[in-house]
């Protein structure tokens, strides 16, 4: 069971081979599941990058940047920021990324269910080439 999502930003939310798509993709999973971000990226720089992907910030439930922990990802203290704030069990999270150095590897140490975006590894618990393809994932799950 999936019960909340959390995206990094960078190369999965904006600069991306899908960029079309995320931001009516992303309402449509918001009907089912709540969504957030986990990123590197300081406050500035996701609102700067929410107005350039022309993506809204009210679908996301929480919003966890640089400044709201001591070290930043791959460091555990941002993963065990997002298990403190979504309030549930991490292995019902599921955090999307495209790096797994910075995103999988974390996340799926933290206990998270994972998916690696635009590419396929088996380090993943799930693989999207497309970032439509999540709304079927999530639909499947929930």
């Amino acid at each position: 069971m999936i019960t909340h999502i959390w995206f990094d930003l960078q190369g999965t939310l904006v600069s991306t081979p899908d960029q079309d798509n995320v931001g009516p993709v992303l309402a449509e999973l918001k009907k089912i599941v709540p969504l957030s971000i986990a990123t590197n990226a300081d406050r500035d720089e996701v609102v700067h990058e929410f107005d350039r992907a022309h993506i809204d910030s009210n679908l996301f439930t929480h919003i966890i940047t640089i400044e709201d922990v001591a070290r930043g990802k791959p460091a555990s203290d941002m993963f065990n920021e997002i298990i403190a704030r979504a309030s549930t069990a991490a292995n019902e999270l599921l955090y999307v990324g495209d790096n797994l150095t910075t995103d999988i590897y974390p996340a799926g140490v933290a206990g998270m269910q994972t998916c690696l975006l635009w590419n396929y590894s088996d380090q993943a618990t799930y693989s999207c080439e497309q970032f439509h393809d999540l709304l079927t994932l999530i639909t499947n799950k929930k």
